[in-house]
């Protein structure tokens, strides 16, 4: 369950926010979007994460879900660390249910990395990542080099930090773009409260890269988690 944020600077901005994490180690927190949303003419999420205070890890993610897989009564995220909640971490700790796509706001880097529970990836290297679907994985959390969960998208740099305060990201998912079977995806983020966008991933992914069919309705989500290295996340 999320934390209040009062202790966060708000930036003098009159908004509601939720603090996921301390600036303490192996600390995890999640908000799920509690109703499911039609995906057939696409839509835009826009909102705003804090990152700060600590020692640069691991990040925030933003995820969509496969309704027709969510129960959002027994709902539980991935792995904490570098899996931002999304994938697993072959330490008896599964991924998310119903996954479709996983936009991590990665401050370490190893959301990039390919692992035994995510698969493909860049290495170890911080920055926005976006990972294709994935549900649970194996039963005992215990991932293999043969399991195929969570694919790796894309990674991108921004021009700035994702972390050192206050970041606004707008989201788009387009079912119309491309071919019968792609699916456009954006992001873009304001490093001054919005008054200017960077546009840092503008693309478009196969059914079969995502490695699932494109979902009627989709529940969304934040997570935020720390390791061995901290910020507060909100």
């Amino acid at each position: 369950i999320a934390l209040t944020c009062r202790p966060v600077d708000s930036d003098d901005e009159n908004e509601p926010c939720h603090r996921l994490t301390k600036a303490k180690g192996d600390r995890k927190g999640t908000t799920l979007y509690g109703r499911s949303f039609s995906s057939s003419e696409g839509n835009t999420t826009v909102f705003r994460y804090y990152v700060d205070e600590g020692a640069g890890a691991d990040g925030i993610s933003f995820f969509l879900l496969n309704a027709s897989q969510v129960d959002t009564e027994t709902f539980s995220t991935g792995a904490p660390g570098g899996s931002l909640g999304y994938s697993g971490n072959g330490e008896n700790s599964r991924g998310v249910p119903g996954g479709f796509l996983g936009i991590g706001f990665d401050e370490y880097g190893n959301f990039n990395n390919d692992d035994e529970c995510h698969e493909g990836g860049g290495g170890v290297n911080a920055g926005v990542t976006i990972r294709g679907a994935g549900d649970r994985g194996p039963p005992n959390g215990n991932c293999d080099a043969t399991d195929d969960n969570y694919p790796f998208l894309e990674h991108t740099d921004p021009s700035q930090s994702i972390d050192d305060g206050w970041r606004r990201v707008r989201v788009t998912t387009d079912p119309t773009t491309g071919g019968s079977n792609e699916i456009g995806g954006r992001v873009e983020m304001s490093f001054d409260k919005g008054d200017t966008w960077e546009t840092v991933v503008n693309n478009s992914y196969t059914e079969a890269e995502i490695d699932s069919e494109f979902p009627n309705r989709f529940y969304l989500g934040f997570f935020g988690s720390t390791g061995g290295s901290t910020n507060v996340h909100a």
